[in-house]
């Protein structure tokens, strides 16, 4: 029973890997387009993995518009007046570097406090056994 419902479990993410990958159907430049926006449905995924009626639809106008000839700028361009620059995986301009940078400046600083943390624990002097039974 738990053996069968193992190899259930293992060709089910099989098949559901298999069928994510099929949307870009194998051209570049669409797995680039699609890698490029988010779905604007929930705003989680790219539209590559994402799944969904919009995220279908997006897919549809893309690969419609390469189709029809537009440049990645054209495209790019419409995407963000139709849907804002929220649109976009990856922010323009100052957000960009500040989505990439933040990570390690928040590190650095965590690392910092626990510098810190642990050395004024190591200068902090015990206190001896007679203080704390006077203290309580």
């Amino acid at each position: 029973m738990k053996f069968s419902l193992l190899a259930a479990a293992l060709l089910l993410t099989t098949f559901t890997s298999i069928a994510m990958a099929g949307y870009g159907s194998g051209d570049p430049r669409l797995e680039k387009l699609y890698a490029t926006y988010t779905s604007p449905c929930c705003w989680r995924d790219d539209l590559t993995i994402h799944q969904s009626g919009k995220a279908d639809q997006l897919r549809a106008d893309i690969k419609a518009m390469v189709d029809a000839g537009w440049t990645d700028d054209q495209i790019k361009a419409a995407m963000v007046k139709d849907y804002g620059a929220r649109i976009l995986v990856v922010p323009e301009g100052g957000m960009a570097r500040w989505l990439f940078k933040m990570p390690w400046i928040l590190g650095a600083l965590g690392l910092a406090l626990v510098a810190v943390f642990l050395r004024r624990m190591r200068h902090t002097a015990p206190a001896e056994p007679g203080e704390i039974a006077r203290v309580q």
